[in-house]
């Protein structure tokens, strides 16, 4: 049970945990967890994270497919309440909290409290993970514009025709393996795309599990299958998937992932 500290109203500082790499974290970040005598943290962290921790109490508070640790309103509470009764309290979100972190849920309620907060900014997945890949996702002439799409908020496929895919150059989905024969099959629809188009699949991204192969939309799918992927995910469609043969640089070890304990497809 963690004791009231019965002082001045606390604080609550978002930190982006960065997208998998525990190096990728930022120097402001780990200052935050330093000082915090609270930590509410996501699933998608590289566990080492909360070494920067040792005096705070840690409180899991993760989501994912099919199961949530806390419940969104579950998670306002804990803030609320830490927050009152003065602690200084880490929310602690993998990548960037801004980035599908539902943040602005978690910022509403405390401004309508009244409790103070700072945002510091993580490295997303979305382009850390490309480029681990050998993938950069602008590139002259190719690439002038990226978009980024989460569909893990569709619990059935009768639902991913409501799924806004926009018009970029190159597109990254967050967390597409639930649905990803029917999202590779729609892009070409509604978008400039073709089953031709090159699609990369990235999974573990930056971390010494990560995995990545390139295909097209029309075999992207076949390739997950095969290849057994697993979330956490990324699909990158593009032409710029292409240099991914040429430009990859990083070489994981082939460890175990480190979000192993907690996945979903």
């Amino acid at each position: 049970m963690i004791a009231s500290m019965n002082g001045p109203l606390g604080k609550v500082w978002f930190v982006g945990a960065g997208p998998g790499d525990p190096g990728l974290m930022t120097v402001a970040g780990a200052t935050a967890l330093s000082d915090a005598t609270v930590v509410l943290y996501d699933y998608l962290i590289h566990p080492s994270i909360l070494n920067y921790s040792p005096n705070a109490d840690l409180v899991v508070v993760g989501k994912s497919r099919g199961y949530h640790s806390k419940k969104q309103d579950e998670i306002n509470s804990l803030l609320l309440k830490y927050a009152q009764d003065g602690h200084r309290v880490v929310r602690l979100k993998g990548g960037d909290p801004c980035i599908f972190g539902r943040l602005g849920e978690e910022l509403e309620i405390l401004i309508e409290n009244g409790i103070p907060f700072e945002i510091i900014p993580g490295v997303t997945a979305g382009t850390a993970a490309a480029i681990y890949s050998g993938i950069p996702l602008t590139y002259r002439e190719i690439s002038r514009s990226v978009a980024f799409v989460t569909a893990s908020t569709f619990s059935n496929i009768d639902q991913l025709g409501d799924l806004h895919i926009p018009i970029a150059d190159t597109i990254v989905f967050f967390m597409p393996l639930a649905h990803l024969d029917a999202l590779s099959a729609r892009i070409p629809i509604v978008t400039h795309f073709t089953l031709d188009t090159p699609a990369a699949l990235i999974s573990d991204g930056t971390t010494q599990a990560h995995r990545h192969v390139v295909g097209t939309l029309a075999t992207i799918g076949e390739l997950s299958r095969q290849l057994n992927f697993r979330s956490p995910s990324l699909l990158i469609v593009g032409e710029v998937c292409r240099f991914s043969k040429t430009l990859s640089w990083f070489s994981p070890s082939g460890d175990s992932s480190p979000f192993s304990f907690r996945r979903n497809r």
